[in-house]
């Protein structure tokens, strides 16, 4: 037979995401950065024309998918060197 417990629940916080969340969303950003940086190695090694240049969108938006989601994360720091 269960233990009944007394008192309270603790407070949902809808807008507080929960710690397995945030490991979640931090390897997603993780590996869309090793993504972004592996796409954009191979466009460098391929000859000029229509395929780099795609391999080359592909690399951008997936470097901007990852910085997008590292500011909803709070982890992009400042670009500025």
């Amino acid at each position: 037979m269960a233990a009944v417990r007394s008192g309270a629940l603790a407070p949902v916080h809808p807008d507080k995401p929960s710690e397995p969340a945030k490991r979640e969303r931090s390897s997603l950003h993780a590996t869309l950065a090793t993504r972004a940086e592996n796409a954009l190695e191979t466009a460098g090694l391929m000859q000029q024309g229509g395929e780099r240049a795609a391999a080359i969108r592909k690399a951008t938006i997936l470097a901007n998918a990852a910085e997008i989601l590292g500011h909803f994360n709070g982890s992009v720091r400042s670009r500025t060197k």
